[in-house]
């Protein structure tokens, strides 16, 4: 057994014993605020759970400055969009992966403003290279004056695309099999297209880690996961759905983004070609290892 494959395991395990503790303590992703917005409801936080998360900010590395004056950016400039940002817990997580592996050439589909390719590119060897997609160049330019200040900038390749069309060329330029590592954080219906893609670019032994797929514990809904029901759920339409999605009216298709995540995790885990876990971190956490 290597050092990696310890550090990996220890990693993983930590990032399991916190996951499980913040899903006992509170139900919701995210814990910036003592409140917390989601469609029709109010979070509040306990006391309880506000001590567990001071201690665990107390005893981690803190992000890069860049990373977490990047955030405020964000706050400030995308506030609408904001949550939009993966976590910082989460973000530091899959950057200490990144680390671990030894990862030179990374992939992002959704780069938002670019915390999570920020973060990375930071850990990158100086001739390594970070990917990323998204669709919308006003995200992304938010992020390039801090990639700039960081020193990461000649690491990043920002491509501005419709993520399948971006991934179908990086398979045809000849990357096929060249990535060490993929993050995807992007349109949830659109994942399994995405993880066959993506399936083709990481290389054997890579690690593809997948955003959202326990859809805040939604998928969990024995209406949704049911088999033989999932049908009763609306589809999705990509161009209506789109527009309610950047909006953050997420009531009327959070069953139908659950039931996507649902489909996807069964999809997965069938796959003979990969090893994969959920880690209860955020709004779940997958992470996938090519064989």
């Amino acid at each position: 057994m290597n050092s990696n494959t310890v550090l990996i395991g220890a990693t993983v395990c930590s990032s399991l014993a916190i996951g499980y503790m913040l899903g006992k303590l509170h139900g919701s992703r995210r814990y910036a605020d003592d409140y917390i917005q989601r469609p029709g409801r109010k979070h509040k936080k306990t006391e309880g759970l506000r001590t567990f998360l001071g201690y665990v900010a107390k005893y981690s590395s803190p992000e890069h400055p860049t990373v977490t004056e990047l955030r405020r950016v964000i706050c400030e400039k995308l506030e609408e969009f904001s949550p939009k940002t993966t976590e910082a817990d989460q973000t530091s997580f899959i950057t200490q992966l990144a680390k671990a592996i030894g990862a030179k050439k990374v992939l992002e589909v959704g780069t938002f403003a670019g915390t999570t390719s920020l973060s990375i590119a930071l850990v990158l060897p100086e001739d390594g290279q970070m990917v990323t997609i998204d669709f919308k160049e006003d995200w992304v330019s938010t992020g390039r004056p801090i990639w700039e200040k960081a020193g990461v900038t000649h690491k990043i390749r920002s491509i501005i695309k419709d993520a399948a069309r971006a991934l179908d060329e990086l398979i045809a330029n000849g990357e096929t099999g060249t990535f060490d590592m993929v993050y995807i954080d992007a349109d949830k219906w659109n994942y399994p297209v995405y993880y066959d893609k993506c399936m083709e670019l990481v290389r054997q032994g890579g690690i593809i880690l997948l955003d959202d797929t326990l859809w805040e514990g939604y998928v969990c809904d024995p209406n949704i996961n049911k088999d033989g029901k999932t049908s009763e759920v609306e589809p999705l339409d990509y161009q209506r759905d789109s527009i309610e999605l950047y909006k953050f009216h997420f009531q009327s298709i959070y069953k139908r983004i659950a039931v996507h995540m649902h489909e996807l995790n069964k999809k997965i885990v069938k796959d003979a070609r990969v090893v994969v876990n959920i880690l209860p971190v955020g709004s779940g956490l997958t992470i996938v290892t090519k064989l």
